[in-house]
């Protein structure tokens, strides 16, 4: 035991620092596996870019509203995982517009960070051209911009027809549709909020061609699940007792 304990003693003042930050490298490495192989995996992202602030509870209902209307577990995990990711992006006019609508209601000058809406644009960017959300709930202002770039896919070809009442071939007001009307965390977005989907872009040529083509098959059922979806008929409220 004398030799054990003074060998140790010895390896532990020549090699202590190398042990402890190779037993860091160690742990963090096993952390990240287990997270990796434990985490849920999301079947679809869905984007929100508009004027809206939704919380956090708001965001939970969106992404349940999305798994209660899909048909399947698309991805074959187990789970039916949906990421809502929401972006609060003004355009110019409505900044002007809410700054005038603060004046006039006596809250004095609104403050709104410039910085926070330049960098939430080139989010919205980078996620358009390259990101995981391919089903996007937009501003008209920000639906018509990726339009004229050409980032959307038709949605006769997304779905294999054309949905009546949609405003062009790439978009529908999303309370147009029984889906949007019917669950209630949609009524924090506006009216005008436009559903639409993103094309393939060449970002795209970068990756596994086999798990993109998989991946926006995959919105396709997404999609076409929700557009198919046909709210239920609510009861007229019966009358009281004496009218």
């Amino acid at each position: 035991m004398g030799k054990l304990a003074k060998w140790f003693d010895n390896f532990w003042y020549h090699y202590k620092w190398t042990v402890l930050i190779g037993g860091f490298f160690v742990i963090f490495f096993l952390i990240c596996i287990m997270q990796m192989v434990t985490r849920e995996k999301v079947d679809v992202y869905v984007m929100y870019t508009g004027p809206a602030v939704l919380s956090h509870q708001t965001i939970k209902d969106c992404e349940s509203a999305f798994r209660q209307v899909m048909s399947d577990d698309y991805n074959g995990d187990g789970e039916k995982g949906i990421q809502f990711l929401d972006m609060t992006l003004m355009t110019d006019e409505q900044v002007a517009a809410a700054k005038q609508a603060a004046e006039e209601d006596g809250q004095g000058a609104l403050m709104i960070n410039a910085k926070i809406l330049s960098e939430t644009k080139t989010r919205f960017n980078n996620e358009i051209f390259g990101g995981e959300s391919v089903i996007c709930l937009l501003d008209p202002a920000w639906f018509e911009s990726v339009k004229d770039g050409g980032g959307f896919l038709p949605l006769s070809e997304a779905l294999g027809y054309a949905p009546e009442g949609a405003i062009d071939e790439y978009g529908i007001y999303l309370h147009d549709t029984d889906f949007g009307s019917f669950f209630g965390c949609f009524d924090y977005l506006p009216e005008d909020t436009v559903l639409c989907f993103r094309r393939m872009t060449t970002v795209t040529m970068f990756k596994n061609q086999k798990e993109e083509q998989q991946r926006w098959e995959i919105n396709k059922l997404m999609l076409k699940d929700l557009m198919s979806f046909t709210a239920p008929e609510t009861e007229a409220p019966a009358e009281t007792a004496g009218e």
